[in-house]
């Protein structure tokens, strides 16, 4: 009998032992088990905000791509108004306060507008200088006959006509000194015994210069006596 009660609280103890052996193992697949869930549920609490913010950032871009095309430039320009508007300007800059701030704009528009004073200034001098030794009036005022008249209008006509047979008559006498200018140097170097090509090349312009100035001025002078008789 004794040994029997012995066995079975052998049998009890070991019973215990390994109850107490088994406890710990069950604590620490509890605890896996839980720290696994958790893990599992962090990173769905995580996907789920990942998502949630790019929803939001794609619904932001597509409300800004909206606005961009629905935008006039009347809030901008409104709103830049409202500062130019606002802003504090100095006495001498309340004429033109639109364009007080563009300095660089102010100075070009004055200068264009000395520019062209200058320019009014100094056509109306030339002109003033142009007309200044200039008739306008070629009949006088105080002429009252119409026989004085008619014949200033007739004397008039004759000054005319003598100027124009006066050039007709220049460039004759300048083509006729050519001429004979060319026939007299052609004969003195004819006479000459002159050989070499540069000295009669010389000589040639040295009697051109001597012999025209001399024809040239005879015939100026008839010319001008048979101008003389003509008139008288």
């Amino acid at each position: 009998m004794v040994s029997n009660k012995k066995i079975k609280i052998s049998q009890k103890k070991r019973k215990l032992s390994d109850i107490k052996e088994e406890a710990p193992k069950l604590n620490n697949n509890t605890t896996s088990s839980d720290s696994n869930e958790s893990s599992s549920e962090e990173e769905a609490g995580s996907s789920e905000s990942d998502f949630d913010l790019n929803d939001i950032e794609n619904t932001n871009i597509v409300k800004k791509q909206k606005m961009a095309k629905n935008d006039d430039g009347s809030e901008q320009f409104s709103s830049a108004m409202s500062a130019i508007l606002g802003s504090h300007l100095k006495q001498y800059d309340r004429i033109d306060p639109i364009m007080a701030r563009q300095k660089k704009a102010l100075e070009k528009i004055e200068q264009d507008k000395l520019d062209e004073k200058a320019r009014k200034l100094l056509s109306r001098e030339k002109k003033k200088f142009l007309t200044k030794s200039r008739r306008s009036e070629i009949i006088p005022e105080n002429i009252t006959e119409d026989n004085s008249v008619q014949k200033l209008l007739e004397q008039e006509k004759k000054l005319k006509k003598i100027a124009q047979k006066g050039v007709v008559r220049l460039f004759n006498v300048i083509t006729t000194t050519q001429l004979k200018t060319e026939r007299q140097v052609s004969e003195k170097l004819a006479s000459s015994n002159i050989k070499s090509i540069i000295h009669k090349e010389k000589e040639q312009s040295k009697l051109i210069s001597e012999v025209s100035k001399e024809t040239f001025l005879d015939l100026v002078k008839a010319a001008g006596d048979d101008e003389e008789e003509d008139l008288f």
